[in-house]
């Protein structure tokens, strides 16, 4: 895990915010959501980017978001 997320551009306060929103756009149960975290940190570190960023990516991209929920759904 990330222990610093300013060192990846973002704040832990809006970190948890973008990923609550993300979870929400993604309809994620409480049990799906808690992998969240670690599915786009691996996803962002399978691409060379940072977190901030492939959180951007699932904000703006149904393609990557559906994709990534449909990992979260699976590991719950």
């Amino acid at each position: 895990m990330i222990e610093n997320s300013k060192r990846k551009g973002m704040d832990m306060n809006d970190r948890i915010q973008t990923l609550a929103t993300i979870a929400r756009k993604m309809m994620l149960t409480a049990s799906q959501a808690i992998a969240l975290p670690a599915v786009i940190e691996r996803a962002a570190a399978g691409q060379g980017m940072a977190e901030s960023e492939m959180l951007a990516h699932c904000m703006n991209n149904g393609g990557v978001c559906e994709y990534l929920a449909s990992i979260c759904r699976k590991v719950a």
